[in-house]
């Protein structure tokens, strides 16, 4: 009767044990999971929102060819990096348009924003790589940057890469962000489920069984709870990427809108309104900013209450500094404003006096800011916020086998 009795607590023991042991391998199968998908989603987003900068980046570069008198080493420094920037987006275009390449087949609404007929990105990109090479015929072989036909190619670039590439690849990367987020959502149900069955467990083996594994249990049910708040905090993580992403994009933007109030033929309405568009696109900018600011140092915050030191050094630092550079940046948007408008308010607006010369001096300015350092010290934080995206792989499952043995 008593080995009977014996046998039978034996085996409900090690019933509860394997089934505690199938719940904690699952939500660990659950969590690699999210983090390789993760991993790959952040890539993805982080070279999707890319494009977005890159196209801004060609118009900027193609506007400076109409706009600015460059010696025949800046004019041969700035094809090359035309050329890199088109070649880039191409690349990254090719990729991510592959499923072999994103490693999942594209969902249907990702193909019909790659795919379309007329305005699908793919054609989209083909008409844009045409343009941009026969605008850089024109720049190689010479021609002056008031002539006609360099000055309506060169708009018609920048045209396209605001109009067109710009909602476009605008389109994608938010798709890409919105699967991303469904993705974790999908999973963090499936892990409410697995951690409701543990409860019910847990609360038969107590009943039924008896206590021995008290310890363990309540750490294996805190390590599925910090999983379950690592995974929501990807949400936050997916939209920083994708916010800082588009600040590359806004300060190229800017600097392209700065070189299109300097064109002599706009008139004054159409200067008026370029203002207009590069002041919205500062406040978006600068808005931006502190909403990245704010949520990334509290996300940044470690176990002592501490600030990464690295997000403060990439945040603050005097000389490359995100929030020093943009300030600095925004300083000389202002200054060119205030130019602008009071060249604007002239009888006659003279793109000869020392008014025009200036404006040119500050319009010059933004642009070299925006294409050198505020891009370097945004691309840093991008790719910081990248890595930051990486589940730490230190959560573990303890098993209670271990704690009931002691």
């Amino acid at each position: 009767m008593e080995s009977s009795l014996v046998r039978s607590l034996r085996f409900r023991y090690r019933l509860g044990l394997s089934l505690i042991a199938l719940l904690a391998t699952t939500a660990y199968l659950l969590s690699s999971t999210v983090i390789r998908n993760h991993q790959a989603s952040a890539k993805i987003i982080n070279d999707s929102g890319r494009q977005r900068m890159l196209s801004q980046r060609i118009g900027l570069l193609a506007l400076s060819f109409t706009s600015i008198d460059l010696s025949s080493y800046d004019k041969s420094l700035s094809l090359r990096e035309l050329d890199d920037a088109l070649a880039l987006l191409i690349n990254t275009h090719a990729e991510l348009s592959s499923p072999v390449s994103v490693g999942h087949s594209l969902s249907p609404t990702l193909q019909k924003l790659y795919f379309a007929p007329l305005v699908g990105v793919e054609t989209m990109m083909r008409d844009f790589q045409e343009k941009v090479a026969r605008l850089r015929e024109l720049v190689r072989d010479g021609t002056s940057r008031n002539d006609e036909s360099l000055q309506i190619q060169g708009w018609k670039v920048a045209e396209f890469a605001k109009n067109k590439m710009l909602p476009a690849l605008d389109r994608v990367v938010l798709q890409y962000q919105y699967e991303s987020e469904q993705e974790v959502s999908g999973l963090q149900r499936l892990e409410l489920v697995v951690f409701l069955v543990t409860l019910l467990l847990l609360t038969l083996e107590l009943r039924f069984i008896f206590y021995p594994m008290n310890v363990a249990l309540k750490t294996f049910l805190s390590a599925l709870q910090v999983s379950s708040g690592i995974l929501g905090s990807h949400r936050s993580r997916a939209r920083l990427i994708n916010q800082s992403g588009r600040q590359r994009m806004l300060a190229q933007r800017i600097g392209m809108l700065a070189l299109e109030v300097t064109k002599q033929s706009v008139d004054r309405a159409g200067l008026l309104r370029s203002l207009e568009e590069l002041q919205q696109a500062q406040a978006e900018l600068m808005s931006s900013h502190i909403d990245i600011l704010s949520q990334s140092t509290a996300s940044g915050v470690d176990a002592t209450s501490r600030i990464n030191p690295q997000l403060v050094e990439l945040f603050f630092d005097e000389k490359v500094g995100v929030d020093s550079l943009l300030k600095k940046f925004s300083k000389c948007v202002d200054e060119f404003v205030l130019v602008a408008e009071d060249f604007g308010k002239r009888n006659e607006m003279d793109w000869a006096d020392d008014a025009a010369r200036r404006l040119f001096e500050k319009a010059s300015d933004i642009a070299l800011l925006s294409r050198t350092r505020v891009l370097s010290a945004l691309d840093k934080l991008v790719l910081y916020f990248q890595r930051e995206i990486e589940i730490p792989r230190s959560v573990t499952y303890v098993s209670p086998s271990n704690e009931a043995g002691k």
